[in-house]
């Protein structure tokens, strides 16, 4: 049996690369997991009104941020007790916190009713950088994050207007044309970024 098995992985598979129809390759930087906490959003972010950023004092920034997509409150948007009552309506079973993204896949294997995106700010080129994508493009609740950092601490808050948010002025466009910023699929994120 294992001579017959090796004879067929020598002989190969007859294949033969042709082309490659398109690739698409995102670099970013690696950033290492801080300690993670309440970060103010940045003012330039901040005046789009376009994300909620969960005031918490625990690591559970992650969780504040998915369950304030999930269930937006009629007021206090950034208080944390909006959310308190449906903690436990996720399972984050074997999820430490603060949340690294390596274990985005396992959150959304354990909550098949959601997907996660998380991007981050790019200081060189003034734009964006994709920390995560989701492969999971179908499911009922798809969730935008930002990850926002300082020097110690890193945080994740909600984006509840994306197409507020991925506009360079962060400004509607009137009723009546078409929006070219509207909120995008997983796979329309990469055409968001700044081609430098």
């Amino acid at each position: 049996m294992i001579v017959s098995v090796d004879n067929f992985n020598a002989r190969g598979s007859g294949f033969v690369l042709d082309r490659i129809k398109n690739c698409v390759i995102v670099i970013t930087q690696f950033r290492p997991l801080a300690r993670s906490t309440y970060i103010p959003t940045p003012p330039s972010i901040e005046r789009k009104k376009a994300v909620i950023n969960v005031k918490n004092n625990d690591e559970r920034c992650f969780e504040w941020a998915i369950l304030s997509g999930l269930y937006p409150p009629k007021s206090n948007p950034l208080n944390g007790y909006s959310y308190t009552k449906y903690r436990d309506t996720l399972n984050f079973d074997g999820i430490s916190f603060p949340v690294h993204l390596k274990y985005i896949p396992k959150l959304q294997k354990q909550n098949p009713q959601i997907s996660v995106n998380v991007i981050s700010l790019d200081d060189d080129s003034k734009g964006f950088s994709i920390d995560y994508l989701s492969p999971e493009r179908h499911r009922p609740h798809h969730i935008n994050l930002l990850l926002i950092q300082n020097t110690t601490t890193q945080h994740y808050v909600y984006i509840s207007h994306f197409s507020r948010f991925s506009h360079p002025g962060g400004r509607r466009v009137r009723s009546g044309r078409k929006n070219p910023y509207r909120r995008r699929t997983s796979s329309e994120w990469f055409l968001l970024l700044p081609c430098q």
